[in-house]
């Protein structure tokens, strides 16, 4: 049996990846810093994992809203579509964090315009689909997207 499609689905029921990132009770900064390292590592080893899978068919249609780890989820994929309304942002920088599971690797890769990179990666500002395609983040966008079409 061969894979032909693999989709990844995510809902928006309010939870972020902020979630899966929780620590033991206890003072001891080393056994904190090291166990966020183990989650960080684990984050980044999935989404590796999903860059580097040997089909071609792989896509990810965005719809909405799609901040931090999401973005970190698409660069990963080799093929982007989202709608019209989609909104995106490197969101990690707002709260004092390095987007440190791939997104900063994988986007210039797909951009191509690190002046660009930078001031999303900086700012943390929000950019929309029409933009997205401008820099090439994006193939297409489509407000009717037929994932069977994909």
């Amino acid at each position: 049996m061969f894979l032909k499609k693999l989709f990844i689905t995510a809902n928006s029921d309010g939870k972020g990846i902020s979630d899966i990132i929780t620590l033991e009770e206890g003072n001891d900064i080393a056994r904190k810093a090291r166990q966020i390292r183990r989650q960080i590592l684990k984050m980044q080893q999935a989404f590796t994992l999903i860059e580097q899978i040997s089909y071609n068919s792989l896509s990810y249609s965005i719809h909405g809203v799609c901040f931090g780890a999401g973005v970190d989820l698409i660069t990963a994929c080799d093929i982007r579509h989202c709608t019209a309304d989609a909104t995106f942002s490197v969101k990690e920088v707002d709260i004092g964090l390095a987007a440190d599971v791939g997104s900063l690797n994988r986007l210039p890769k797909i951009c191509g315009n690190e002046g660009w990179l930078r001031e999303v990666a900086l700012t943390a500002r929000n950019f929309n689909a029409e933009e997205a395609l401008k820099f090439g983040k994006y193939r297409s966008f489509n407000d009717d997207i037929n994932i069977d079409k994909i």
